[in-house]
């Protein structure tokens, strides 16, 4: 399985601050230098350059860092994660195993797929989350992103439709990897937020239509229910199954 906790070296980072180190020295050798590949995509792909990069890394106090350091040794999280995926390996058996990267970075999503060495990787950053409740979950969304992009490629910049098509198909999929969780659950909605979308779905299918569906006028978030609704409508619609569902083209999912 190749789950990579390169978290690790960032606390051993940490670890080197505490004995006083210089922190982007410190930072190079223990940690960017170790993983310059998969994080300088990472930084490339959150449009962060090295400049702001250092300029963050020596802002940093272990302090800021104490409950993460704190939830690895409580819950280690790659075991986490080698767990749901090896669930949703018996749901959609992978072309080849995906690189997972367990990491910390500063501006990182929660959970995110990117291009590295020509090649499509995961990757979560630790430092967004307070607990690893939602890490099972969101490891089954982003293999189904994975898998997506390993069969498809890469869309281009600001292909709107794909990014409607590929998250809807995502939560379903996770819907079949944990089916005990509730659709809200599933989208990481607050309740009264998906209350809103059911209220609201006629609007939302009519945004979708007329290509309005990512306005920042919506509450956050809302467009992820409407994805979710048309992967599910395409799925029971045209009996489509895993795992041809995960690549299936946008434009048959939008027709």
């Amino acid at each position: 399985m190749a789950v990579f906790p390169i978290y690790r070296d960032f606390l051993r980072f940490l670890d080197a601050l505490s004995e006083g180190e210089l922190p982007w020295e410190a930072y190079r050798r223990y940690y960017l230098n170790l993983h310059r590949s998969f994080l300088s995509a990472c930084w490339r792909a959150f449009g962060i350059d090295e400049g702001a990069l250092r300029t963050r890394v020596e802002r940093i106090k272990r302090g800021d860092y104490g409950h993460l350091e704190a939830s690895v040794e409580v819950e280690p999280p790659e075991v986490t994660v080698t767990e749901a995926l090896e669930g949703c390996f018996r749901l959609v058996p992978p072309p080849e195993e995906p690189e997972v990267y367990l990491m910390v970075g500063f501006f990182s999503p929660d959970a995110f797929v990117i291009e590295a060495g020509g090649e499509p990787k995961v990757g979560f950053g630790l430092e967004r989350f307070r607990d690893f409740g939602l890490l099972g979950l969101l490891t089954a969304h982003e293999y189904a992103h994975w898998f997506r992009r390993i069969r498809l490629g890469f869309p281009k910049d600001g292909d709107t439709k794909e990014k409607l098509v590929s998250e809807g198909l995502a939560v379903l999929f996770s819907s079949y990897a944990f089916p005990e969780l509730p659709p809200y659950k599933l989208l990481r909605l607050p309740r009264a937020r998906w209350n809103w979308c059911v209220e609201n779905e006629a609007m939302l299918w009519e945004k979708v239509l007329d290509g309005t569906i990512f306005e920042d006028e919506l509450p956050p978030r809302a467009w992820t229910y409407i994805a979710y609704r048309l992967a599910e409508r395409f799925a029971s619609e045209e009996g489509y199954r895993l795992p041809d569902l995960l690549t299936v083209p946008c434009e048959d999912v939008l027709s």
